[in-house]
């Protein structure tokens, strides 16, 4: 991935995106942009080779197809769609870090890549990952020791610095990894599923750091599962399904569309409890009616003059 001059940028989002005047200057753009992952399949037995000859050939799997983007400056978009969608792999291909098969992606600057699984040196210890993360981002000895003590309590992994990372849980490097990567605040942040683990509070220090950079108009793309992260988070969401963009627009009008193609299962359950109990409830009624109506027949003598 290229990094243009600013004024290159602004004029290649032009090309696809319209006017961007009012929006911010763009930070990234990515346009038509294909992701190919080519891969071997297991060599099939000769038994069966002989009943299908292509078994254990090349396969390909086409996992984002044509995806054209802005992103501008202090902005904040969301990803969604289903496990398999192209949403981790569009963010890789954003980020440069795999050869496109067709399309181009610019940025003013490398973005900051924060994944859920992050881990840096598993046999060093927190506090020398930390070391060894913020010295990667230009910050000084002296500068990384004046801040340690702030930075160690936004992690929350006080009881744990000194020890090993590979004694960490996923959640616990995940913490520590977003809080080497946002230390300094980057030009654009991308999260890939990085907040959906840690206790409450983290995710609420989390989530005002996050709006910290955003007010710095540092730009963010936040990949998750959990849409009222994404609802809190980002005022636009991009919907994909199988690597095409579904819906791109303002946060109140896509999730709502997502979650009614898409119902939870626990909420389906509950939809389904309440249509149960709304069920008895009328037909309750309808018997209180009819013992109601009976008995007034019955007073009147069975309602034969």
């Amino acid at each position: 991935m290229s990094e243009p001059d600013p004024t290159e940028l602004h004029d290649v989002a032009g090309d696809f995106a319209g006017d961007v005047d009012g929006e911010g200057s763009p930070t990234l753009v990515a346009r038509n942009v294909h992701v190919v992952y080519r891969s071997h399949n297991e060599r099939p037995s000769r038994l069966a080779r002989k009943a299908a000859p292509d078994a254990g050939r090349r396969t390909e799997v086409h996992a984002v197809k044509g995806v054209s983007l802005v992103l501008h400056e202090g902005e904040s978009i969301g990803i969604i769609g289903s496990n398999g969608s192209g949403k981790s792999s569009l963010v890789t291909a954003r980020s440069g870090l795999i050869v496109l098969a067709d399309g181009v992606v610019r940025a003013t600057s490398r973005p900051a890549v924060l994944g859920g699984g992050a881990a840096r040196t598993k046999r060093g210890s927190g506090r020398r990952n930390l070391l060894l993360g913020l010295l990667a981002l230009g910050l000084t000895r002296d500068e990384i020791n004046k801040r340690m003590r702030s930075i160690i309590k936004f992690s929350g992994l006080a009881d744990s610095n000194d020890r090993p990372m590979k004694t960490y849980s996923s959640g616990m490097r995940a913490r520590l990894a977003f809080t080497i990567a946002t230390e300094v605040a980057p030009d654009i942040l991308i999260i890939d599923e990085a907040l959906s683990v840690g206790d409450r509070r983290f995710r609420a220090r989390a989530a005002q750091r996050i709006e910290d950079i955003r007010e710095a108009a540092g730009s963010i793309i936040v990949i998750s599962h959990n849409l009222s992260e994404v609802a809190s988070m980002c005022t636009r969401v991009i919907w994909l399904e199988d690597g095409q963009v579904v819906a791109d627009g303002d946060a109140d009008e896509v999730l709502p569309a997502y979650e009614a193609a898409n119902p939870s299962p626990k909420k389906a359950e509950k939809r389904t409890r309440r249509q149960a109990m709304r069920r008895r409830i009328r037909q309750a009624e309808r018997e209180r009616a009819l013992e109601w109506a009976k008995e007034q027949i019955d007073a009147d003598g069975g309602g034969v003059p």
